[in-house]
């Protein structure tokens, strides 16, 4: 019963926030980062030690304005994620171009799956609902399920209709790939979490710190031969976004185990560092140690 009202009410703010028009969208976004910074204080000590060990060398002055860009990314991303729910799939897409990679096709034309990297960088959710729409491959987009049952029929439901795309657990991967091994899909993965535990993952210098770094995509890629492709999300400006897709390897099978984790922490990383505040800083990323 509860979770149903919760559903509910879960509604009716969608179906409020998609009247709203993206002019006004942003005034409450502004406010809203005001609320999460200034009054609730979402992960304030959470986001400031992240953000300072990641760059040591940047001065005060310098990691305050990070941590003020952070939160506006933040309730940008909100905003926009619940108006994503409702907005149709073919007006979406006109704010979220895709600039397609054409060894995709190559590969599409050969009959050959590939796995899709990315991260929690910019508004990562519209750049999943528009990952199918212009692929030639069928996408299958790979979420962790939310505990509300309902909310969570609500969330695979909009995100695959009419996009191409279908929504499966986390918890099903390796299942869905071996199910799906004669289809030709692209198994789309966001990879920059810390592991549910020290045998999910390997260690990686990233950012300053030694990180304990997903290695699922790899070992899929390794064992399935999967090109990997990295997506890169990018803010072109408030509401309008692009995708770029750049190969990371095309023989997996060739590869040292750990290499392919490296290269995609290390592209991630690269992108941090350019538009550091456009990344998910509230997550507890580094929370787990190398083991003495």
């Amino acid at each position: 019963m509860i979770q149903k009202i919760v559903y509910w009410l879960f509604r009716l703010l969608i179906g409020v926030i998609s009247l709203i028009p993206f002019s006004i969208l942003y005034v409450l976004s502004d406010g809203l980062a005001f609320l999460l910074q200034r009054i609730i204080r979402y992960r304030k000590s959470v986001i400031e030690q992240n953000i300072r060990n990641s760059f040591p060398e940047k001065t005060p002055s310098e990691i305050k304005t990070i941590i003020y860009k952070f939160y506006r990314n933040l309730s940008d991303i909100i905003l926009e994620g619940a108006k994503g729910y409702s907005y149709p799939p073919e007006k979406l897409a006109k704010r979220f171009l895709i600039l397609s990679n054409p060894k995709l096709k190559t590969y599409y034309e050969n009959g050959k799956s590939v796995i899709l990297t990315g991260a929690h960088f910019s508004n990562w959710e519209w750049g999943m609902m528009c990952g199918g729409l212009y692929s030639y491959h069928h996408v299958m987009c790979y979420y962790q399920p939310i505990r509300n049952e309902f909310i969570n029929e609500f969330y695979r439901n909009r995100f695959s209709t009419g996009r191409n795309l279908t929504t499966v657990s986390k918890k099903q991967v390796i299942r869905n790939v071996v199910v799906n091994q004669k289809n030709t899909v692209a198994h789309l993965l966001i990879s920059d979490q810390s592991p549910s535990s020290l045998s999910n993952g390997i260690w990686i210098d990233f950012l300053n710190q030694d990180t304990l770094s997903i290695n699922g995509p790899e070992k899929l890629a390794r064992k399935f031969d999967f090109p990997v492709f990295y997506m890169h999300f990018i803010r072109v400006k408030r509401g309008w976004y692009k995708i770029e897709i750049t190969e990371l390897i095309d023989k997996p099978k060739e590869t040292q185990e750990g290499e392919i984790t490296k290269m995609f922490m290390n592209t991630l990383e690269q992108n941090i560092q350019n538009k550091p505040e456009n990344w998910l800083w509230s997550h507890k990323r580094w929370k787990k140690k190398r083991p003495v």
